[in-house]
């Protein structure tokens, strides 16, 4: 009986465990916002950690590299944790606008959820 039971719970933990691992989520990424004057409607957030690949955003003599642009509403905060989606054409509003002498190779991406704190 004893064996029964300590094996029901070592079942019972290892399934509660494992249940609660969802490898589905995406990772989090830490982000810095930064001010880029040139560039309305859009937040141009540098990866600081994560797995996540930026590119560069320049105009007239500031160049920004590991960025991604995300485009909406202003985000107030400097440093946030979030998860995130690649843009999609199809089914994302892109309200990006930047002025004629901004350089701008970087993935927009769609934040999913965010975080002030990790």
């Amino acid at each position: 009986m004893k064996t029964l039971i300590k094996s029901i719970l070592v079942f019972l933990t290892g399934f509660i465990f494992f249940a609660c691992e969802d490898d589905s989520l995406p990772e989090s990424v830490k982000g810095r916002l930064i001010e880029f004057p040139s560039c309305n409607f859009v937040n141009v957030i540098q990866i600081e950690s994560g797995n996540l690949k930026g590119g560069s955003i320049s105009s007239t003599g500031l160049q920004i590299e590991n960025v991604v642009l995300f485009p909406g509403n202003p985000i107030q905060d400097s440093i946030i944790y979030f998860n995130y989606r690649f843009f999609d054409q199809k089914k994302d509003r892109d309200s990006v606008y930047c002025t004629a002498d901004v350089l701008i190779k970087a993935p927009k991406i769609i934040i999913t959820n965010y975080s002030t704190s990790d």
